[in-house]
């Protein structure tokens, strides 16, 4: 995480946000989320500093289907699956 953000816990308690202190809303922010039925092995979704959802490559994502980064290393070992 970058030197200086803050962690805490999710609303709903089921992972963790990483933001820069000044931050508001989603603007600058990683979050780690826990395992559900789609993404057993859990999730991550980071943000720009406009709040906009990023891709894997730092651009701005458009489809919402594409937002969360699964953490799984046993479906995709060697890249990122779409």
């Amino acid at each position: 995480m970058p030197q200086g953000w803050g962690g805490r816990a999710t609303d709903h308690g089921q992972g963790i946000i990483y933001q820069r202190p000044d931050a508001t809303g989603n603007a600058e922010a990683i979050r780690i989320m826990g395992p559900t039925p789609q993404y057993p092995r859990g999730y991550v979704r980071y943000y720009n500093s406009l709040g906009q959802p990023l891709d894997t490559f730092g651009k701005q994502e458009v489809e919402p289907r594409h937002i969360f980064l699964s953490i799984m290393k046993d479906q995709y070992p060697h890249g990122h699956g779409k």
